[in-house]
Formats: structure tokens, C-alpha cells, sequence
């Protein structure tokens, strides 16, 4: 989610004191999460989102019972970050495209200078950021019927799959009137 996800660390000799500190030891440093709960056999804790944004990253999760002394020999975890559409407003667009769309998205966080593509079954087309989790972008002309909508923030080389799904139509046609 975007507020991160609580993890539970399982060891032993944890104290429930206010010393008590987690951390994930990255390249850029140490990042300190927040404790949630504190047992004598396991912390529970909030890991953020990707503190680097980075497409994927390698964290040791260190514990401290006197938050200065931290552990060095536990598990690490892995931050994969894969950009995921989560709405579209209209999801029904006409064969001939052109209608522009609003389109969320989660697991990443948009910055001014990402290049952001979204396929439309198998048309690609650009799109500008609007904030930080929406785009805008206009839909490409395509066959009528279902579609998958996948969308890249690295200029189109890895598109990342989702559950939504987008449907193309006939525009309507007036034949006669009486």
C-alpha cells in the first residue's frame, strides 16, 4: 500500500522499552521504521514504501535493544517496485481513440521527469503526469472489445500487467429518422 506494509520479526530477548529500534541498512543509509508492537519474541513494524524510489532494492532489517548496537546478521528483505495501474476514468473509449483518460496508479511514486507509457491491448501511447499516482494520456485507436492496460515508467521497456481492463466500442451511428 502506499502507507507501506507491517512486517514481523521473530527473535529473542527483544525488550519493550522505547530503546528498542528497527532499521533497514540500504546503500544510502539507514532508514528507522516505525514500531508498531514489541514483544519478547518478535517486532512488528512499518516498512514504508521504497525509500529510493528505485526500481528494486536489497535492505538488511537491523534490530537494536539500546538503539545504538544493531544486529548485522539478519534476513533481508526486497523491494520490488512495479508500477501498477489501479483506475481508469472512462474505461470505454471509441474505436477511433482520441478521448483523453485519467488513469491512477500505485506502487511507484511519479516525479516530473519520468517517462510514463500505458499500452492499450497492444498500443502504446504517452502520457503526463498530473501528480505524484495520476496520469493523463490520450487512447490510441484500437479494434473494438476487451482490452489490457499495462503501463512502463521507464520509457517503455518493462510494461507491468494489471488486473484492469479497458473496452473499445463502435462510435453510435444514426441510420435513419422518421
Amino acid at each position: 500500500s502506499n502507507r507501506g506494509v507491517v512486517i514481523t520479526i521473530t527473535g529473542k530477548y527483544f525488550q519493550d522499552a522505547k530503546l528498542v529500534a528497527v532499521r533497514l541498512a540500504i546503500e544510502a543509509g539507514n532508514h528507522y521504521l516505525q514500531i508498531v508492537s514489541i514483544s519478547e519474541t518478535s517486532i512488528k513494524a512499518l516498512v514504508p514504501p521504497n525509500p529510493l524510489n528505485t526500481e528494486s532494492l536489497q535492505a538488511e532489517v537491523q534490530v537494536s535493544n539500546n538503539g545504538i548496537d544493531f544486529s548485522t546478521d539478519g534476513p533481508s528483505i526486497r523491494y520490488v517496485s512495479t508500477p501498477v495501474v489501479s483506475s481508469i476514468t472512462p474505461s470505454v473509449f471509441p474505436t477511433a481513440g482520441g478521448l483523453s483518460v485519467i488513469i491512477k496508479m500505485v506502487n511507484t511514486v511519479l516525479i516530473e521527469d519520468t517517462l510514463v507509457m500505458v499500452k492499450f491491448g497492444d498500443a502504446v501511447t504517452n502520457c503526463s503526469i498530473l501528480a505524484q499516482d495520476t496520469i493523463s494520456c490520450v487512447v490510441p485507436p484500437n479494434l473494438p472489445g476487451n482490452i489490457d492496460i499495462s503501463a512502463s515508467i521507464d520509457g517503455g521497456t518493462d510494461f507491468h500487467e494489471t488486473d484492469i481492463k479497458g473496452t473499445y466500442v463502435e462510435p453510435y451511428s444514426v441510420l435513419s429518422v422518421t
